[in-house]
Parts: C-alpha cells; structure tokens; sequence
C-alpha cells in the first residue's frame, strides 16, 4: 500500500499494466513497439485520455525520448522507463489516475 501511495513510479499495479498495454499495442509478436504500432497507439491515447498526455506520452517526438538506444524501435524495458518518467509529470503521485489511463488505452476483448 504504501508504494501504490509514493506514485506510479514504485507501483507494482502500474508496471503489471504497463506491461499489458505493451504486448496490447505490438501489432506483431516481435519484443519491441515499431514506429507504426507507436502511431496507433498515439491515436488510442488521444481518443481515450487527451491530447496533452497523447503528446507527451505517445507523440512522434515521444517516441525518440523513448527509443533509449536509437535503434528505432521501443524495447519493454525503453517503454517501461519513459512512461514511468512521463506519469511521474502528469500524474505525479495520483496512482490511481495512471492504473485508469492504463486501462482505458487497451482493450482486453
């Protein structure tokens, strides 16, 4: 309890669905995110949170903040690190608001 109160960055809850939105935008069985599934994954975040955070998170000049290692694709590890940066921002401790946006940008149907 006391780490979901600290922020998204030191939740379990938040990297459990981080890791369910990652496998959830891949559009192949590949380990990483490609520019393509990055764009459709921004266009889901826009939809369903709002452009503020589709920018920061997920807009074009996001993904080369996330892509670490320049290889122009977004590894789990990239993903993980530069949403929990990007949540530390918007959402600063407010966990529960991060688990929400995690659940809305990915369908489990």
């Amino acid at each position: 309890a006391e780490r979901f109160r600290m922020g998204p960055f030191y939740s379990w809850e938040v990297r459990k669905e981080l890791k369910e939105v990652f496998n959830c935008w891949k559009s192949t069985s590949d380990a990483a995110l490609s520019p393509s599934d990055w764009l459709m994954a921004s266009k889901v975040v826009e939809t369903e949170c709002d452009a503020y955070l589709s920018e920061k998170w997920t807009g074009e000049h996001a993904f080369h903040l996330a892509d670490a290692n320049k290889d122009g694709l977004v590894q789990f590890e990239e993903f993980v690190s530069f949403s929990l940066s990007v949540f530390e921002v918007v959402f600063g401790r407010r966990t529960q608001d991060a688990l929400q946006v995690l659940k809305k940008v990915c369908s489990r149907e």
